[in-house]
């Protein structure tokens, strides 16, 4: 089962991946996977998250800023030769 990877459904754009991300934010942000990357902002400047992929038409997923920082901070580390 499952839906097609990439292409669309229910009209609209999706990303080739866009599912088994583990937690993520759900939102109805209307964005296009080319889009993705792009920070989440909230009214007041602060960054609250990115947006790593289109699901569906009406579904963008997100991961917290909190959560993007503590993959860097693993990238960081495994760059570095875990100093």
């Amino acid at each position: 089962g499952g839906r097609p990877a990439g292409g669309t459904q229910n009209s609209g754009p999706v990303n080739k991946r866009a599912d088994g991300f583990g937690h993520v934010i759900r939102h109805d942000g209307l964005i296009t996977p080319d889009q993705c990357g792009a920070p989440i902002i909230d009214l007041d400047g602060n960054v609250r998250g990115l947006n790593i992929a289109r699901s569906d038409r009406t579904c963008t997923f997100a991961l917290s800023a909190k959560r993007v920082n503590e993959v860097v901070e693993q990238l960081l580390k495994t760059a570095d030769g875990g100093k």
